[in-house]
Parts: C-alpha cells; structure tokens; sequence
C-alpha cells in the first residue's frame, strides 16, 4: 500500500522564504507517520510505502543510520535505515554484511535509488514502511536526524549555513540551490569561520540565539557536485567555531528587486527574539563581500571585531 504525503499540509512548522523553524514538546519516541508531514518537507518525499509499518516507534534521535557501512552490529531496533543507490542492501539480511531489518521502523532509499519489487515486498511482509528521496544519503541523514531531534528532543533547527563573519554571526537562508554553501565556502577562504551547514541547531539563552552543528556534522560543508569537505583539514582548525550567537539573517533570493525598498531591513522572530533580516541576490559575485559589509554593520556593541577582506 502507498500512501501520499502532501508538503503543503502543516505540521506546526513555520516555513517561510527558505529559512524553516520547528518547535516540539519533548518525547520519548516518534511513530514513523508522525513524521510523514516532515519528510515531505524536508526530504521532499511524495510518497511512503508499507502502510501497516506507520505504527512503528524510533525509539531516540539518534536510531539513524547508513547502510551497509554501519554494520549489523550497530543496528538497533527502531532505527531509520538509509540505502543510497550503489548500496547493496538485501531486505532479507542474506548476504555478506547485511543487517537484519526485522526490527528496523523505516527504510529511506536516497539519491533517488529504485528497491527492486522483491524488496518492497518482504518489507511490506515484514510490516516496515519504506520511501525515497533525491537528496544524497549523506544529506538525508542530516536532515532526518534533525527532524528526528525536534520531533522527540523537543530542540529547535533551522535549515541554512551559519558562519561568523566579521565578528557576527550570519544565518543564510534561501531555496535549495541558491548558493548559501558555495557562499560559506568563500566566506572561509576569505578567512571567516563556519559554524553549520544544513542544519543548524538553535537555542535561546536569555534575550540572545545561538546556534550550533550536530556533532555528526561538524567542521563539514556538503558541495554540489564535490560532496563533504572538512574546512578544519582543508583550512586550519580556526575555520571551524562550534558555536556563535546569531545576529543577522540574510536570505539569499531570486528577485532582490521586488521583495523591499533597497536598504531597507526587515525583522524575523526566531524563538521569540526578533533578529535583523537582509535579503541579498543569489549568485552576486560580490556576495561575500556584500555578506562582510552587512556583519560589520550587524556586529555586536562592544565584541571583537574583524574587518572584510580586502
């Protein structure tokens, strides 16, 4: 059986000009179609298989994994599985290294893999839902870990790259493909330091946010076309911060021109604390530049501050 999913329908996310926020009350564990809103969003899955397998539990944020490179070992009851198309991955557990799927709560096939029609059935048999996506598994990994750590952590993330710039911390948002990763790329090359790529780990301490990386994914930039770099091995280990405080959003976008009078600025709340938004065209060979101008002008009273590069 196949059951929809429909990314307009809401799922208590606000989701608005690429930048997605979502807050959770804390859980012990997530059913795999409660996150049937979330996969459509963030993974841009169409479509789940394996109806009678939604009732099953994940059991923590963690219970996510690649297969086979994880190993049987390390599969745990519960777990998400994530199979990218040249995985060799038997359904029944038959051959060398498999993991046993017995126990497993959902199947991602990422990269756009097709399963072969024998392993959608023994996992129909086995009552476990399936579905795919575009996105590398290494990406659907990210992703689903953070929908995972919001649905039963009860944390909050957004979707972007934060990089300290100039002293500020700068969240770019935008539409898949705008370039906000090459974008941070240069931004260390000039010598500022990446905080997250993807997905961003947020937290309010008094009136101010900070934001992080998950420890999976530190120090690393996910490039079109090139795949992980570590910024730390590729650049020094004072590319990399674990964590900033967040001063200004900048959403890179299509149309510059029809969103507000130039110069002007617009306000985002953001866990209740109303940050400063700057909206910058996507794919300016001057970004980086614009992006240094905006963190000087954005630094924070009486912090260290940096000046662009020249």
């Amino acid at each position: 059986m196949v059951r929809s999913l429909n990314p307009a329908a809401g799922c208590g996310a606000e989701l608005t000009a690429g930048f997605g926020l979502v807050g959770r009350g804390i859980m012990c564990s997530v059913r795999v179609e409660d996150l049937m809103d979330g996969l459509a969003e963030r993974l841009g899955v169409l479509e789940i298989r394996g109806a009678r397998g939604l009732g099953r539990e994940i059991p923590h944020s963690g219970a996510c994994l690649l297969c086979p490179e994880d190993g049987s070992d390390r599969l745990q009851p519960g777990a998400v599985l994530i199979v990218g198309r040249g995985d060799v991955f038997c359904p029944d557990g038959k051959g060398s290294g498999m993991p046993e799927v017995h126990g497993v709560s959902l199947v991602v096939y990422a990269e756009d893999a097709v399963p072969g029609d024998a392993g959608l059935r023994i996992l129909e048999e086995k009552r476990i839902a399936s579905c795919r996506t575009r996105l590398d598994r290494y990406a659907a990994m990210s992703r689903l870990k953070g929908l995972l750590s919001e649905k039963i952590d009860g944390r909050k993330s957004a979707h972007g790259v934060l990089v300290l710039v100039c002293g500020s911390g700068i969240l770019l948002a935008g539409r898949s493909g705008a370039g906000k990763t090459e974008c941070a790329l240069e931004l260390v090359k000039r010598g500022r330091r990446l905080v997250a790529d993807d997905l961003i780990m947020l937290r309010r301490r008094g009136a101010l946010i900070y934001g992080r990386s998950p420890a999976s994914s530190r120090g690393m930039l996910h490039i079109r076309g090139t795949g992980l770099i570590d910024v730390r091995k590729q650049f020094g280990e004072n590319a990399f911060r674990k964590e900033c405080r967040v001063d200004l959003i900048v959403h890179l976008t299509d149309h510059p021109e029809n969103a507000f009078p130039p110069g002007a600025e617009r306000r985002r709340e953001v866990l209740g604390v109303m940050l400063p938004q700057l909206e910058l065209p996507a794919g300016d060979n001057r970004l980086s530049a614009l992006i240094e101008d905006a963190a000087v002008k954005h630094g924070r009273p009486g912090g260290k501050k940096e000046f662009p590069a020249g």
